[in-house]
Parts: structure tokens; C-alpha cells; sequence
């Protein structure tokens, strides 16, 4: 009798040389399994010269190992041929209990058939026999055993309809049914027939890891014939990660195939992300990638509203500003989504991201009654309103928005800024500067107007009698004799 501490070193011995056993199987590769909401699980290892399928249901395990080409009866139950050299096997465990069969090809293509029940070989007719043809047609709708033989089988006999059927009524799991539309999409499908499966895409596969594939590898082909947009996007809408969602996306409206037209449709789905940093992202590399359209930046500037975060909400519309084509329809949804951003700070740095002088006048005075009403920082109106008068064409209407909003500012400080700022930058006309020259009665500061009118009296003193007068006007809301005099003295 071995001494206990010879029985530990034969013990590790053993389990040293099993885990050498088991290394080549550890190093196959394993598919992802199946969606987890799903009964059925399916792990797929794959090497060199065999492949491994293990397949988890209802309290059952089952194993297929197999290797060459093998050939089922038209019922599935039976395996007819293997190509020579091969082999399957299958076995199950089920509540304690184990079968197993082996069927090897030998060099002639003679097929060897074995049955065991637990570890004791069997006859194999006829309860062998019966029990492959029980279990076979669960493992092959279970799995992706023969699966190119058999969607050539039933695509060939029925058409789509029938691999509708077989995927709707008779495979089981996500990487099962994903693996057959693969294989159909290999076929010179027409229209209807791809506007059916993709259909049952949207239907039938649940994994959002497995939709999102399908759409996103074969999108050129589904959306080869643009009437099938509209089905694409409902079956997109079938994935609810806000990743996988944006990976299709992003996929599809980057590529050239989709054209201006149709882009809008696309970017319908994105309705669906309810993840801002993801939205944002699909935004910007859409306008990265592609050339816009006014009237695509005018649907990106929609879907953008869509955004919560000011943050992520503030680097699309800035992306969206540095576009040369700027339509009054984008001007006007531009304006709308700086209305919805709720910070100053995020809603100044858009203001700052303009860098040309590509809005009408009609779209500036919205853009300046806009900034005047909604943005309660004195600090970022004042930064937003010289940063506008230094990029856009104040006049008319837009001249009296401008001298509104720097009005509304409280502090006679940054208002007093914006109005010098104005004077200085801009060559005015005598009614525009004699306009400013009135607009300053709402400086309170005896300090800030005194300052800001002889900053200005140079100008002041070269224009007409109107100009003159204007300043004069400005001057009497000076209360503070001293601070009165001074002003009165620079235009002298």
C-alpha cells in the first residue's frame, strides 16, 4: 500500500498530465456563444484538422466532434457518406446518463459505425441506429454541423420561404440562425428575397452581437436596391446596445454607397441610442468622413437635439459650424439645438467655434436675440458678441439685435467692452455709430459710459451734426458732474 504522501505525488502526477492531454483543445479557438436569454448554448472550437461542438440544453450536454466532409439523408437522421479519412462523433449526457456514437470513413469511404451506452460498446442495429436518428436533428438545428449542405438543400427545394421557415420554426439559438443567414446571403438572392431576410434578421436574432454583425457585414449588398432602407432600419432597430447600434451606423452612413439622399432615412435609427457619447461620435464621423450637403447637416443638426449632455451636444455643433455650407435651414436647426443647451460656457464655445461669415441676416438676428435671452452669464454674452461681430456682417436689422444684446448685459463692465469693441472693429456708418451712441444709455456706471464715450470722441468729432448729437445725448446719463465734464471736453 502506497504511503499517503506517494499517493499525493501520483495524484499530481496524474493532473500534471492530464492538463498536457488537454493543451490542443485548450488551444483551439471558441465562437462567441449564443445569446444567454436564449435555452440553447453553442460553443464552437475549431483546429487544424477537426472541430468541436458542444451544445448545452434543457439539462442535456451535448459533444460533436468531427472532421472531413460529411453527407445527411434528406431527413437529417442518418449520415450517408464521409469523405475518406473522417470521422463524427456525438455523444450526450443527460441526468447521469451518457451515449455516445462513432462513425469513421475508412480510405475506401466504408463507413465504421460504433455505439456505446456509458462506456460499454453497444450493437449498433438497430438501438444505434434509433438513437442517431433521434438526436441528429437536434444537433444539426442546434448547431452549424453540414450547415452549407443544408441551406443549399432547403433554399434549393423551397426558396426563401422555406429557410424562412426553417430558421423561424426549427434552429435554435442566435449563432445558429446567424451562421445560416450567412450562408444564404451567398446566394444571387433578388429584391424580395433580401427585403424578406432581412426581415427575418430584425425578427428572429436577438443577440445584438449577432444583428449588428449581420448589418453591418453584408449592408452593401442589402442596401444595394435604396427601397430596402426603410427595412434595414427596422431591422436595426432590433439592437439595443447603444455600441453595437452606433457600429452599424457608423459603418453605413461613412460609406459612399449611401448617397445624400437617403441619408436622412438612415440616420433615423439613430433615434434609438440613447447614449450621448455614442450619438456625438456617429455625428462628428459623419462629418468627418463624408462631403455634407446643406440638406445633411440640416438632418445632422436635427438628430443632434436628440443630445443631452451640453457637452457632447456643444463639440457636434461646433463640428458642424467649421462646414462651409450652411444653408438658412441648417442656420435655423443650428439656433434651435444652441437653444437647448442649458450651460453658458458650452453654449459660448459653439458661438466661438464660428469662423465664417456664412449666416444671413435673418438667421443672425434669431442667433442674437437667442444668445441675448438664454445666456445669463454677463462674461460669455460679452466673449459670444465680439467673437460675432468679429466673424459676421452686422447691418440693418442684425446691427440693432447686436446693440439689444450688448444692451441686456448687466455689467456695465462687459457691456462697456462689447460697445468699444464694436466701435473699434467696425467701420460704422454715421446712423450706425450715432445708434451705439444711444444704445449706451444702458450703462449705469458714471465710470464706464465717461470712459467709453471719449474712447470714441475722436470718431465722434470727424463725423456729422447727428453723430455729434447723439453723443451729446449719451453724455446727460452721466450724472457725476466730474465724470460729465470729461466726456463733454474729448470732442471739443
Amino acid at each position: 500500500m502506497k504511503s499517503p504522501d506517494l499517493l499525493l505525488y501520483w495524484n499530481k502526477r496524474w493532473a500534471y498530465l492530464l492538463v498536457l492531454a488537454l493543451l490542443p483543445l485548450l488551444a483551439f479557438s471558441q465562437e462567441p456563444s449564443a445569446n444567454t436569454q436564449n435555452t440553447t448554448e453553442v460553443n464552437v472550437r475549431s483546429g487544424k484538422d477537426r472541430s468541436v461542438i458542444q451544445i448545452r440544453r434543457d439539462g442535456a450536454s451535448f459533444e460533436v466532434e468531427h472532421d472531413g466532409y460529411i453527407t445527411l439523408s434528406d431527413d437529417d437522421r442518418d449520415v450517408v457518406a464521409i469523405s475518406a479519412g473522417g470521422y463524427l462523433k456525438i455523444s450526450k449526457s443527460a441526468f447521469g446518463s451518457k451515449r455516445r456514437i462513432q462513425i469513421e470513413a475508412d480510405r475506401n469511404g466504408n463507413l465504421i459505425r460504433k455505439y456505446y451506452e456509458g462506456w460499454s460498446q453497444k450493437d449498433y442495429e438497430p438501438a444505434g441506429r434509433a438513437w442517431l436518428a433521434e438526436v441528429l436533428p437536434e444537433i444539426v438545428r442546434s448547431s452549424t454541423l453540414v450547415a452549407e449542405d443544408r441551406v443549399n438543400r432547403i433554399y434549393g427545394k423551397g426558396g426563401m420561404n422555406a429557410f424562412a421557415n426553417e430558421v423561424q420554426q426549427q434552429l435554435e439559438g442566435d449563432y445558429t440562425k446567424t451562421a445560416y443567414i450567412k450562408l444564404v446571403m451567398c446566394k444571387k438572392l433578388t429584391d424580395a428575397e433580401l427585403d424578406q431576410l432581412l426581415r427575418l434578421m430584425g425578427k428572429e436574432v436577438k443577440s445584438d452581437y449577432y444583428l449588428a454583425s449581420l448589418l453591418s457585414d453584408n449592408y452593401s449588398v442589402l442596401l444595394a436596391n435604396p427601397a430596402r432602407i426603410g427595412s434595414f432600419v427596422d431591422a436595426s432597430r432590433g439592437i439595443s446596445s447603444d455600441h453595437y447600434m452606433t457600429e452599424v451606423l457608423q459603418k453605413v452612413v461613412t460609406s459612399k454607397q449611401i448617397s445624400d439622399q437617403h441619408l436622412g432615412d438612415i440616420l433615423s435609427a439613430a433615434s434609438s441610442i440613447q447614449s450621448d457619447h455614442y450619438l456625438s461620435s456617429l455625428l462628428i464621423d459623419l462629418m468627418q468622413e463624408r462631403e455634407l450637403t446643406s440638406n445633411t447637416l440640416s438632418t445632422i443638426l436635427k438628430v443632434s437635439r436628440q443630445i443631452q449632455s451640453d457637452h457632447y451636444m456643444s463639440e457636434v455643433l461646433r463640428k458642424a459650424l467649421r462646414q462651409d455650407n450652411l444653408s438658412s435651414t441648417a442656420a435655423n436647426e443650428l439656433i434651435n439645438a444652441i437653444g437647448d443647451i442649458q450651460s453658458d460656457h458650452y453654449a459660448k464655445e459653439v458661438i466661438l467655434a464660428m469662423e465664417t461669415n456664412n449666416m444671413s441676416q435673418a438667421d443672425l438676428v434669431r442667433m442674437l436675440d437667442l444668445l441675448r435671452q438664454e445666456i445669463q452669464s454677463d462674461h460669455y454674452l460679452g466673449e459670444s458678441l465680439r467673437h460675432l461681430l468679429r466673424k459676421q456682417d452686422l447691418q440693418g436689422q442684425s446691427y440693432t439685435a447686436f446693440l439689444q444684446a450688448a444692451s441686456s448685459i448687466s455689467s456695465d463692465n462687459y457691456s462697456s467692452e462689447v460697445f468699444r469693441s464694436l466701435a473699434r472693429e467696425k467701420r460704422l456708418s454715421d446712423d450706425q455709430l450715432s445708434e451705439l451712441l444711444l444704445a449706451t444709455g444702458s450703462i449705469q456706471s458714471d465710470h464706464y459710459l465717461s470712459e467709453l464715450l471719449v474712447s470714441v470722441a475722436s470718431e465722434v468729432r470727424n463725423r456729422g451734426e447727428g453723430v455729434k448729437a447723439a453723443y451729446r445725448t449719451a453724455a446727460k446719463n452721466i450724472s457725476s458732474e466730474s465724470y460729465y465734464g470729461r466726456a463733454m471736453r474729448a470732442i471739443d
